[in-house]
């Protein structure tokens, strides 16, 4: 198997999240926790908000960015109101530039309820960034739990929810699997190594051929 990559170098640049804090109102003390995807039921977006209500309970000085737009966002919207979080929620919407934002991260959280390989964990990692998923797909392939991450069970928000509060109070070990995330992403996941992997396949089936 050759996994999907990112180049690197564009989730690599040095960037200010100072300058995203202040466009977006986030207090220099606040923690940030981040989503970038679309906005619909696949994502599980609904159970990031049930734990937001709980994470903002035991850590009020929290604030998640929606970067992403979708078929959902009303709803999510919505539900934010109802639950008493919209002050701690901002949903920024559709950005191309989705890089600028990583930075700003504390954590990075991918609550989807199925998927393949997704990049968004990779793009995370390259900017030293740990990611709370859910263990489904090939999501564990990058997202090593206790190493990179931690890995939750898609729908389960309160363990969605002691997670973020777990890693939101302990820098150190947010620091360590950032390291750890942006070594393994270096190291397998990046665009060049794809491109190497893809040749060397490539240039095995051609000397087969030649040889039959």
């Amino acid at each position: 198997v050759i996994p999907s990559s990112i180049r690197l170098e564009e989730f690599n640049r040095q960037v200010n999240p100072d300058k995203k804090r202040k466009e977006l109102g986030i207090k220099s003390y606040e923690k940030v926790v981040g989503y970038v995807g679309r906005l619909d039921h696949q994502k599980g977006l609904v159970y990031l908000l049930e734990a937001a209500k709980r994470v903002i309970q035991n850590l009020p000085n929290v604030r998640f960015v929606v970067v992403g737009d979708g078929p959902q966002r009303n709803e999510l919207e919505g539900k934010a109101k109802r639950l008493g979080i919209v002050k701690n929620i901002i949903f920024v919407g559709f950005r191309s530039n989705v890089s600028d934002f990583y930075p700003l991260f504390d954590i990075t959280v991918l609550p989807s309820l199925y998927e393949g390989l997704p990049v968004v964990p990779m793009e995370s990692m390259a900017y030293e960034k740990p990611v709370i998923a859910t263990e489904i797909g090939g999501v564990p392939e990058v997202v090593i739990n206790e190493e990179t991450g931690l890995l939750v069970s898609p729908g389960d928000f309160r363990n969605l929810a002691d997670a973020i509060i777990r890693l939101l109070q302990d820098n150190g070990l947010r620091r360590e699997m950032g390291k750890k995330g942006k070594k393994l992403v270096e190291e397998r996941y990046n665009n060049k190594q794809m491109v190497k992997t893809h040749r060397s396949l490539y240039e095995k089936l051609i000397r087969k051929i030649a040889f039959k």
